[in-house]
């Protein structure tokens, strides 16, 4: 068994042939992923004693896992009886609050909130009644001052106030995650209001997002999910007077619009939307990630170093008009539902974004393309034709390509897969195949590639991912 041994300026001796830091040892242990920590604690019981805590804090409470009474026992057991001081170890909480739970459940659960001295991050998903009612909880989440981090999804809002219980609150959050659709508008604004001096990211997902006249001057980084018929120059304009120092915006990536939002979105013309008003004030901008559309609507103008873009079939004049305003020194570029064929047997070669492949060349280092793929045999030499042909100018790094099949002329389901959908290894193997050589293609086309991932079916059974190695593929 390792022996070690500690000498005064508080290093270790192990096997009595190096020494190593405590503060390195932390360091290394902190970087390693679960499975390879638990490896180390298995291999001695130096490595046990110094490396469980890390085990405990990066584990958590899988609140998904602990959703029955008896479960919760288990759990609280184990860490109270089997070793008091777990909880000192305990960073990292995730907790789920279900009507199902009991009063004794509940108990349990606000005791370990209560004992985790040293919690920083705390996850609830709630169900809006069972929060309002748990006055323990409630209690042992306003005695967590050091708490810095909190995610809260609201499962089932009922209107009894869970917006109201957490603005009561007042912690001083640096990170806030809130995913409730629907809530008192009062309510939001005091629980933005309670740590606006303090927080440094806000990740909002509702049905609107209000912070009235609050200035957040440590916020840095913004996810607002916004339905993109609500965006406005004006909106972004009040956003960047109450954001000062922010550096990095997320707006809506997927965009699936209806009804009067699909209509209201669909009638602007190009140029309706002016971005220069608010340019000047997004002066600490840097990275910002959207779909088009999201930058279309609110007319946002200015210049970042690293742009994430999304877009799809028919949005390539909003994607040139956004390139032309926003002036990112990298681009990434998402596009979804590109398609190559139009009617049986014909292939459609007038791409709409070979212009904006060819405008952002300079700048496009990441690129992800989801394409519809025709099982027609004659048309599959066609398909790679042309995405070699599109990608070629290109100079991007990385590149990754799902393919969707088109119902209209692909085989029936049933030729590749059982009664259980469980597909066929011949199917696979066809796959396999295909992705293999549509990637060595490209790799011969676009000299830069660094990395290529394909998937050749809409239900990702043969997601492929390789490493380009000079002119080699290696998969990863």
């Amino acid at each position: 068994m390792t022996s070690y041994t500690e000498d005064m300026q508080g290093s270790r001796l192990l096997s009595g042939k190096f020494t190593l830091n405590h503060d390195v040892l932390d360091h290394v242990l902190s970087l390693l992923p679960r499975d390879d920590l638990l490896n180390a604690v298995l291999t001695s019981r130096d490595f046990h004693t110094w490396g469980v805590p890390y085990l405990v804090q990066y584990a958590g409470v899988d609140g998904w896992k602990f959703r029955t009474t008896a479960r919760i026992q288990a759990f609280h057991s184990f860490m109270f009886v089997g070793a008091p001081r777990r909880f000192e170890w305990l960073h990292r909480l995730s907790l789920v609050l279900e009507p199902r739970l009991n009063l004794i459940a509940l108990e349990l659960l606000a005791q370990i909130i209560e004992s985790a001295n040293n919690l920083h991050s705390l996850e609830l998903c709630v169900y809006d009644q069972v929060f309002e009612q748990s006055t323990r909880i409630r209690a042992s989440l306003a005695s967590r001052v050091g708490l810095e981090h909190l995610s809260i999804k609201v499962l089932e809002y009922s209107g009894v106030g869970t917006m109201g219980v957490l603005a009561d609150l007042k912690l001083p959050l640096r990170s806030l995650e809130v995913n409730i659709r629907n809530y008192a508008r009062a309510d939001a604004r005091n629980v933005f209001r309670w740590c606006a001096k303090t927080l440094e990211t806000l990740s909002v997902q509702t049905t609107y997002f209000e912070h009235s006249d609050v200035v957040y001057p440590r916020l840095h980084t913004l996810r607002v999910h916004n339905p993109p018929s609500e965006l406005s120059p004006v909106q972004l304009s009040d956003w960047a007077r109450s954001f000062p120092c922010l550096t990095s915006l997320i707006l809506p990536v997927n965009v699936l619009l209806s009804g009067r939002g699909f209509e209201r979105v669909q009638s602007l013309r190009m140029g309706d939307v002016s971005g220069s008003g608010s340019q000047s004030l997004w002066h600490s901008l840097t990275y910002l990630e959207s779909h088009v559309l999201c930058i279309h609507q609110a007319g946002l103008a200015c210049q970042v170093d690293h742009l994430k873009l999304y877009a799809k079939k028919g949005e390539a004049k909003m994607v040139e008009a956004a390139l032309r305003d926003i002036q990112p020194a990298h681009l990434d570029m998402t596009i979804h539902q590109y398609t190559y064929f139009q009617g049986y047997g014909r292939v459609h070669r007038g791409h709409e974004f070979s212009g904006i492949f060819a405008q952002a060349l300079p700048r496009l280092w990441i690129l992800e393309l989801a394409l519809l793929l025709s099982w027609v045999p004659e048309q599959i030499q066609f398909l790679m034709d042309d995405i070699c042909t599109m990608l070629s100018p290109l100079r991007i790094t990385t590149l990754t390509i799902h393919f969707r099949e088109d119902t209209a002329h692909t085989f029936s389901r049933e030729r590749f897969m059982d009664e259980d959908d469980n597909p066929f290894p011949e199917f696979l193997a066809i796959l396999d195949k295909r992705a293999s050589e549509l990637a060595k293609r490209i790799t011969a086309c676009v000299t830069t590639l660094c990395e290529i991932s394909v998937c050749c079916s809409s239900d990702s059974l043969d997601f492929h991912k390789w490493r380009v190695e000079g002119k080699e593929l290696v998969q990863v």
